[in-house]
């Protein structure tokens, strides 16, 4: 710990599935593509689906299965998620702040906690919201920086006025925001990196009996029957600390907005070591900018290091992500289950949790991999036909200087053979060699080349297993 006080502090940020071929994990019988198309077509509100050739026989692949499965009841009793065994050996906790709840809250409580009956939500401001308690995380915070620190403003300022004491102009900005500018005026942004250790106290004291303890955002998507999946793969009696990689200065931690996971003997170590020395952790956290990665730093004390979950543990949103060509860390993420996803929009955690449960009720053991959430859910949309008000981020501008109109950069896509998808930003025509399924904008007109997507060929997957301690 001495090491740890004479460490500099003034530390800059880096933050740092497919398939293994469908026969291995479902043995080519799973819900065939035209299947779960009809399924979501009747029950996912606001898709477009395609009545083009199905993905699963233009790749290649094949397989039918009729779904029995009923979606009324997802309104009316608990849905597939919640009726998995193990239940009660996870505990979920989710981190917001009064900025932001409102907005982002009340789709989780449609959804994600559903299927986790053991949720706890933390936030900078006491309060109930939308029948969910949510729970200070700083009430308990070291008394001299509550009271003194200028970054505690906001939260001095909530529990004397309220609601009523929040700015306006901040109102809607994600505590975790990327976009530095916005974040370094926030006040909700500026607390955020002082609740990562108390919450992990608060929830232990809270839920203490439970096997794995898993961290999210307000704005990530957890699959709950991936996480169960996942997690009866290891001991929860080791020391176990998995998320996908971050890096401030040389300390890799585990990135807060892809969710991370602690082990039971994880979260009591953490705990005790934060109890001991709270003075001491409190103002490390006070001079650091990042609470995520001040968590790491009591797990090094504790010896125990990250176990790299990328990229099953996910810090792209599911709109953005190049599932089919993506290799970070040398790991093709087409191939494996996907765990999480970050920044996700409120209609995305729907569709997404709605077509979960479809998975969920047809393969409750399989894995939903990334390229079966390609398949299966992004491609269904992209290949609804051209969109306007939507950026499906093409990236590649043809020419800055030119103004074109829609049909110009749809016919330019389809003059170049390597084009699969375009988008007319403001007058500027973009086109991408890979696909992406985008999200609103109302600046944006977006297209997809069909038939070239459909004839696209996916190599066979060599890897994909769940992503374990010493694995």
């Amino acid at each position: 710990m001495a090491a740890l006080r004479s460490r500099g502090l003034l530390l800059r940020y880096l933050s740092v599935l497919g398939l293994v071929l469908v026969a291995l994990s479902w043995s080519l019988r799973g819900p065939s593509f035209a299947t779960v198309r009809q399924q979501a077509r009747e029950h996912a509100p606001g898709i477009q689906w395609p009545s083009s050739l199905s993905p699963l026989r233009a790749l290649g692949l094949s397989g039918t299965s009729t779904s029995r499965y009923d979606f009324s009841l997802l309104e009316s009793t608990d849905p597939p998620c919640a009726q998995m065994e193990g239940a009660g050996d996870i505990v979920l906790a989710i981190k917001t702040g009064a900025t932001e709840a409102l907005e982002r809250l009340p789709i989780h409580t449609k959804t994600t906690l559903r299927c986790f009956p053991n949720a706890l939500v933390f936030s900078d401001f006491g309060e109930m919201l939308d029948g969910v308690h949510v729970q200070d995380a700083l009430d308990q915070f070291s008394e001299d920086i509550r009271s003194q620190h200028e970054d505690f403003e906001h939260w001095r300022r909530l529990h004397e006025h309220g609601r009523a004491g929040l700015d306006a102009s901040a109102m809607g900005v994600h505590v975790a925001a990327d976009n530095m500018d916005d974040a370094f005026s926030n006040g909700g942004w500026k607390l955020d990196r002082f609740k990562n250790l108390p919450m992990v106290s608060k929830t232990l004291s809270q839920k203490p009996d439970a096997k794995w303890y898993v961290f999210q955002d307000a704005d990530t998507y957890i699959s709950w029957s991936n996480l169960r999946n996942w997690t009866s793969q290891m001991d929860h009696e080791q020391m176990i600390y998995l998320g996908s990689p971050a890096v401030i200065d040389d300390q890799v931690f585990a990135h807060g907005g892809s969710g991370y996971i602690l082990s039971k003997a994880a979260m009591r170590a953490v705990d005790e070591q934060y109890r001991n020395n709270q003075t001491f952790w409190d103002e490390f956290a006070a001079n650091h900018w990042a609470g995520d990665c001040v968590l790491s730093w009591v797990l090094s004390e504790l010896g125990t290091g990250l176990t790299w979950g990328y990229p099953l543990l996910q810090g792209e949103t599911p709109a953005t992500l190049d599932f089919v060509n993506n290799r970070g860390y040398d790991r093709r993420v087409w191939c494996y289950p996907a765990v999480s996803f970050h920044h996700v929009e409120h209609d995305t955690i729907e569709t997404l949790w709605r077509f979960e449960q479809v998975w969920t009720a047809e393969m409750p053991a399989a894995p939903m991999r990334f390229g079966d959430i390609f398949l299966h859910w992004s491609l269904p949309q992209a290949l609804s036909g051209d969109r306007t008000d939507w950026d499906n981020h093409s990236g590649d501008i043809v020419n800055f200087d030119e103004r074109w109109d829609e049909q110009q950069c749809r016919q330019h896509c389809q003059d170049d053979e390597g084009c699969l998808q375009w988008t007319l930003f403001d007058g500027v025509c973009k086109t991408s060699t890979w696909v992406a399924l985008g999200e609103s904008s109302g600046k944006a007109s977006s297209g997809w080349m069909e038939d070239r997507i459909l004839a696209m060929e996916i190599e066979p997957c060599t890897e994909g297993d769940w992503i374990t301690p010493g694995s």
